[in-house]
């Protein structure tokens, strides 16, 4: 038998999962189907632990069989004259092995004509590799229903009519909503709070991160700070979200907002993970952040605020201690492959550093405690990272030992 398969295509934010959840709870699909399916991929696409999950949906009592031909067989047994939806949402495989893998023993489950799998991913080659009915691709939203959605959250019902000024500033973020939904609806819910602060919303840093993905996840950040979340409750809200896969740009808070600890749950990140107001952040909550465990994060950006040196402050005096220690705790997988270091007040470099066997490039930038630390030379520098700015922006290490000066080359 061959499954009608329908695959959904979006970026992230446009609605995919809604849809498919509109039609699994549609009354004429509940009726159409006599057992209905759902489950969330992500983007570990263990065939195991799909079929699992579809076995324990349909017999929970059968949630200990743990081996493929036991699985299989239970689900023959119990899918048997059966016609059912089954939804597969947030498909990230391209391994058409494994889907194979998958589809032949659902198909071997059943004989009943009818039944059709639903698959929701944010990839185009995914849609290609598993369509055998054409695709519903959803397209993204215009900026003036992105300006509906975003009035729709931002006004109460009963409110003055919007003004004309604030109505130009509200348009100007619709179309940094890029299309999304989520993003509009997300946005217009700060809108709502901020009333007359919406001008900080479109002028706000984040409109510069790259990725569309990384900006959407970047947007919910952002409203977690404007709530003034307790870090308990953000612990919580990150805690659930366990297959979070990218977090580009974070700022970690002092006292309240995001702790670096956070992280601790997320090892499905990957590719930048970047963190600023390094500052903030102490050996034990650094130690929570578990990064050595995160195998897909190819990036590490650390940053640390202000340079004491280059804005002329003092610098407290165990500061350079705490960053080499947070550093040295900050271990990330050896899969790292690029590293670049902010601002970094200590005069110690991590030991890991020599154990990343597969980092490409190690870029320092501002590190006031080693260029002037007599026991550093420029030369120690030059070898262990490729390229870095020193306080003054032109490259060059100043009061390194056998050198008064020593330029070194940027390579953008």
């Amino acid at each position: 038998m061959i499954f009608p398969l329908w695959p959904s295509w979006e970026w992230g934010g446009l609605g995919k999962t809604a849809l498919a959840k509109a039609v699994y709870n549609d009354g004429k699909i509940q009726q159409h189907f006599q057992e209905q399916l759902w489950v969330c991929v992500s983007t570990s696409f263990e065939v195991n632990f799909i079929l699992k999950r579809i076995l324990e949906s349909l017999k929970p009592e059968h949630a200990a069989v743990q081996a493929r031909q036991a699985i299989c067989e239970n689900l023959k047994k119990e899918l048997k004259g059966k016609r059912y939806l089954l939804v597969l949402d947030d498909v990230w495989n391209e391994d058409a092995h494994k889907w194979e893998e998958l589809i032949g023993c659902l198909e071997n489950a059943n004989d009943t004509q009818g039944s059709s799998i639903l698959v929701t991913t944010r990839r185009d080659t995914v849609a290609n590799l598993v369509e055998t009915f054409p695709r519903r691709d959803l397209e993204k939203l215009s900026d003036d229903e992105c300006w509906l959605i975003l009035k729709d959250r931002a006004i109460p019902v009963g409110s003055a009519p919007v003004v004309e000024d604030q109505e130009k500033i509200g348009r100007e973020i619709a179309k940094k909503c890029g299309g999304v939904p989520l993003v509009a609806k997300v946005l217009g819910n700060m809108m709502r709070r901020k009333k007359l602060g919406w001008q900080s919303i479109g002028d706000n840093v984040i409109w510069n991160i790259p990725g569309e993905d990384d900006r959407i996840l970047a947007v919910l950040k952002l409203s977690f700070d404007e709530l003034g979340t307790p870090s308990s409750k953000q612990s919580g809200v990150l805690g659930r979200l366990t297959n979070l896969r990218s977090l580009p740009f974070v700022e970690i808070g002092k006292e309240t907002g995001t702790q670096i600890g956070e992280f601790g749950g997320l090892n499905h990140l990957k590719d930048t993970l970047s963190t600023h107001n390094m500052e903030h952040v102490r050996d034990k909550e650094a130690e929570k952040a578990n990064l050595v465990e995160k195998k897909h994060v190819r990036k590490l950006v650390p940053r640390w605020g202000l340079s004491p040196v280059r804005w002329g402050l003092s610098r407290p005096s165990n500061s350079a201690d705490s960053s080499e220690v947070v550093l040295e705790v900050l271990r990330p997988h050896s899969n790292l492959e690029f590293l670049e270091i902010h601002d970094f007040l200590g005069v110690k470099f991590p030991s890991w550093l020599l154990l990343c066997s597969n980092l490409k490039e190690r870029k320092l930038y501002s590190a006031p405690g080693c260029a002037a630390h007599p026991s550093i030379s420029a030369v120690h520098l030059t070898l262990t990272f490729d390229f870095f700015k020193m306080d003054g922006g032109d490259g060059r290490v100043r009061g390194a030992p056998g050198c008064a000066e020593y330029a070194l080359l940027e390579r953008d």
